[in-house]
């Protein structure tokens, strides 16, 4: 049994999964988000590791998330997602579309291009990633900007 496409299926399903189809207000560009190491008030879903972007990465794609948790500021979300293991995914950045009604966040992830063409294992981990907002999050909705629809 070869596992790269049993993973390739598992990812697929959990980026479907997690998807949604929430309705989305014309969203305008804001400023490039921030990212930041945890705080201690903000805990990490139990076996999540918490990753900063590592931009650069070869072969960008987006990659469906499956929680966003907004802290108790109204500005700091923790977006949590399963991906495959370093170097062969390796978190990019995030981009962040604020709009009147909706807040729309599309991870990236690619692979280590220094590694060149290793072997890729089949493995899942939990990552979650900490975005800060421009301005209060204010009952907008958290939209993903890699769910298909």
């Amino acid at each position: 049994m070869r596992p790269a496409p049993v993973f390739a299926a598992l990812l697929a399903a959990v980026s479907v999964a997690c998807g949604g189809n929430a309705p989305v207000a014309s969203p305008t560009p804001s400023e490039p988000p921030t990212t930041q190491p945890p705080a201690s008030d903000q805990p990490l879903p139990p076996g999540g590791r918490l990753v900063l972007p590592q931009p650069g990465q070869a072969d960008l794609h987006p990659i469906g998330w499956e929680t966003a948790d907004v802290a108790d500021d109204d500005v700091t979300i923790t977006v949590t997602w399963w991906s495959g293991v370093e170097p062969c995914s390796v978190f990019d950045h995030a981009e962040v579309v604020e709009g009147d009604d909706a807040v729309v966040v599309t991870l990236f992830e690619g692979s280590d291009p220094v590694a060149g063409n290793g072997v890729c294992v089949a493995m899942a981990e939990q990552r979650a990633t900490r975005i800060v907002l421009s301005s209060p999050l204010a009952g907008r909705v958290i939209v993903d900007g890699a769910a298909p629809g």
